[in-house]
């Protein structure tokens, strides 16, 4: 971002393509809008106003516990930015509903900011909605855009800075090695020949800006090292919807689970919860087990011969429910997430925040046929499991808890293909190891 033409004006980010604020490491499977403001109580004000619109705030250290997962932006540590999940609009990465989600809280950022003062001409959401051209105005032949509103004066560059860590001297190099200073130079060189002029730089200090993946930094001394090749699959699956979250650098390493429906009592189905092969016995567990039921010693792990899928894959199975009616009652289904909620909290560790728990709705990943769960209902199982996962995220996020997370399943019909609930969960605990190392 450039400069900030107006205090209460934010660092923004998003996945929305063809648009000013566009960077590919807020797009894709990691795709989300981020704001980053001049100051807490700025940030605190923005997420109150998203949220009172029924938008999701993630990575804000000003909710409970104040604890984030890793970033590059300093501001996540401190109140001053946070994300907006585009994983709560749809599921599937890039697609035409997750974009115009984005939209839409860009839309809304822009509304909120207009209240605050922001000129309309620097708003570019709200100026395409009255059908403004994004042109701010057009000096010495460089068109100035909404892309990079800058100051004219260098002064005024200095005075807008937003962080006190960043180059806000223009008079040494690296503040035109800034990545945003290197994108509006680039925009309009008349503009920015002038500029160095007067506060005495040499132009070849200037150079292109990387083509790489703007990261969530406020100052970019150096040109960006070269975009990382595409993630694989896998990779890309473990971090689509949220993040681990809700942890900081050797802190406590997070359970995954998968919420499931067994099935019906006529055919012998119970509920039960069967345990993570990859997990030691703990307090949770125990928990889990003590309400749920088990189908056998050491919490179901030796069940149908010790070889289940998700277990092997990190991920412990809660069969909350058998198959019957009511499989499709939004109540039935809040009742659920409320006893699971208060079992979940039970644990110290949990409740205290420290914890991180990751939630998957089993069978969601695949439209198989013969790979659909439970199927005597009057719902299919996975509405169900998807219910009641919804309804644990609204209790979760109406108790600010930040250390709960849920990622939106991604439909893969391939048993062994990266996009499963499993391989994304498997990635998910290899990039936790690969991070943070070690654990609890």
């Amino acid at each position: 971002m450039a400069n900030y033409l107006h205090d209460w004006q934010p660092q923004r980010l998003s996945g929305i393509p063809g648009t000013q604020f566009y960077d590919d490491g807020h797009a894709g499977a990691n795709g989300h809008n981020h704001f980053g403001f001049l100051k807490p109580e700025m940030a605190r004000e923005a997420v109150d106003y998203l949220r009172s619109h029924n938008v999701q705030v993630t990575e804000w250290s000003g909710d409970q516990g104040g604890k984030v997962g890793g970033h590059k932006d300093p501001g996540h540590y401190d109140g001053r930015s946070f994300d907006v999940p585009a994983s709560q609009w749809s599921p599937t990465p890039d697609s035409a509903k997750e974009i115009a989600g984005m939209r839409r809280v860009e839309e809304l950022m822009d509304r909120f900011l207009e209240g605050k003062g922001v000129p309309r001409e620097a708003l570019p959401f709200l100026k395409q909605q009255s059908g403004g051209s994004g042109t701010l105005a057009s000096a010495g032949g460089d068109t100035v855009t909404t892309e990079m509103v800058e100051r004219q004066q260098v002064d005024d560059w200095k005075a807008s800075a937003s962080a006190a860590d960043r180059n806000t001297d223009p008079s040494s190099a690296g503040y035109w090695q800034r990545q945003d200073m290197k994108i509006w130079a680039q925009a309009n060189p008349k503009l920015a020949a002038a500029a160095m002029a007067k506060a005495g730089v040499d132009p070849s200090a200037l150079q292109a800006p990387s083509t790489s993946t703007v990261t969530e930094t406020r100052d970019v001394p150096a040109p960006a090292p070269a975009a990382p090749a595409a993630p694989k699959p896998e990779d890309r699956g473990a971090l689509a919807g949220t993040r681990v979250g809700g942890t900081p650098p050797k802190g406590l390493q997070p359970y995954v689970f998968e919420i499931h429906a067994d099935a019906a009592a006529s055919k012998g189905g119970k509920t039960g919860f069967i345990g993570s092969y990859l997990d030691r016995d703990n307090p949770l567990f125990q928990s889990l087990n003590a309400v749920y039921g088990n189908y056998g010693p050491n919490n179901s792990r030796q069940w149908r011969g010790g070889d289940l899928g998700a277990p092997r894959h990190g991920v412990s199975i809660i069969e909350t429910r058998t198959a019957g009616p009511g499989m499709g009652d939004v109540k039935a289904q809040e009742a659920e997430a409320n006893r699971l909620y208060s079992t979940l909290m039970a644990d110290a560790d949990v409740k205290s925040g420290k914890r991180p728990l990751v939630f998957f709705a089993g069978h969601a990943d695949t439209t198989n046929a013969g790979q659909q769960g439970a199927a005597d209902g009057d719902a299919p199982e996975k509405t169900w499991n998807t219910g009641v996962m919804s309804a644990l995220r609204r209790r979760a996020q109406q108790e600010g808890r930040t250390n709960f997370q849920f990622v939106d399943s991604i439909v893969d019909n391939d048993d062994k293909g990266s996009n499963t609930n499993w391989a994304r969960a498997k990635a998910l605990r290899e990039q936790w190891i690969q991070q943070q190392g070690g654990g609890q």
